[in-house]
């Protein structure tokens, strides 16, 4: 073998290497939950629709959450069960015990899987919502009780519980030992006075988005608890919430049966309309994919290399 050959060998595998050490972008599939229709609707990233599960195991599909494994947990409202999907739309019940009315489901850093039931539930006897952990082989144990109608959970980065209250219009906050607060409450947002039915909660670059079912608008929070308005056009009577990879944000639209999507700057537009009959929850399967650019460059640089190498002989 040539040197010149043995030169362009060695260059375009480095190329390789630092290719792979890029971060992919990230793309997802967008599942929605149709409570009217009991149907989870599944969107490619331009917004075609095809039905992923129907009819059988839902019964008021109310939240969704995906494991580390792409599995997609469903939690029913009627049914009161947790029905869980492999990638290939194969269901099975996973948990019914201690579940009444769920409306929220989130998993913990350690794959605990988080449930909110939003009414009375059997296991104390006391009014108010709940929160049910399930662990790995989902053995459900009460986390916390008392709450005013808790509609939905997301965890942030620390590990942090965030559970909505819709008619307590407040934020409250779970450290990952069980300490609970109130992380915020009606009055705390700069543009708009009030925490307004809050629904769909979702992280993203630190700071918590909450879906005001009542009002028709989109709270940022800080990590202090210190909120404005990050959208509130384009919205009936939102309730889920979901960001994507590439930082937009989508909201299920239960009262006018679309999602719309959000940008980075609030700036919004229509993503979907068709498939959905009271959509109530979102969730994105994420899956990286190298951008096509990065592949350019990595063929571009290899044949100008070659080129360099076989004007050089």
């Amino acid at each position: 073998m040539s040197m010149k050959i043995i030169i362009l060998v060695r260059v375009v595998t480095a190329m390789f290497v630092a290719f792979l050490l890029i971060p992919p972008v990230t793309h997802g599939q967008v599942f929605v939950a149709n409570f009217g229709g009991n149907s989870i609707t599944e969107f490619d990233s331009s917004g075609n629709t095809t039905t992923f599960a129907s009819g059988g195991l839902l019964n008021g599909p109310s939240a969704l959450a995906f494991d580390g494994s792409g599995n997609l947990y469903v939690a029913n409202y009627y049914n009161n069960n947790i029905v869980k999907y492999t990638p290939a739309g194969v269901g099975s019940i996973y948990a019914s015990a201690g579940l009444n009315n769920p409306t929220g489901l989130a998993f913990d850093g350690s794959g605990n899987l988080f449930a909110v039931n939003s009414a009375d539930t059997n296991l104390v006897a006391q009014a108010g919502g709940t929160i049910v952990k399930f662990d790995s082989v989902a053995l459900g144990l009460l986390y916390a009780s008392g709450l005013n109608h808790p509609y939905s959970v997301a965890f942030d980065n620390s590990g942090n519980l965030y559970v909505s209250e819709n008619t307590g219009n407040a934020i409250d906050k779970y450290s990952p030992n069980g300490q609970g607060s109130v992380f915020a409450s009606s009055g705390n947002l700069l543009n708009n006075p009030n925490l307004n039915g809050p629904w769909g909660l979702a992280f993203s670059g630190g700071n918590l988005y909450v879906a005001n079912y009542t009002d028709n608008s989109i709270g940022e929070f800080n990590s202090s608890g210190f909120g404005t308005i990050f959208a509130a056009s384009g919205l009936d009577r939102p309730s889920g919430l979901a960001f994507d990879g590439l930082g937009n944000l989508f909201v299920a639209n239960y009262g006018n049966n679309t999602i719309e999507m959000f940008n980075s700057s609030g700036v919004g537009s229509v993503f979907a309309t068709g498939g959905l009959n009271e959509p109530i929850a979102i969730a994105i399967a994420e899956s990286p994919v190298p951008e096509p650019a990065n592949w350019s460059l990595l063929v571009m640089g290899a044949a100008v290399l070659y080129g360099a190498c076989y004007r050089k002989s």
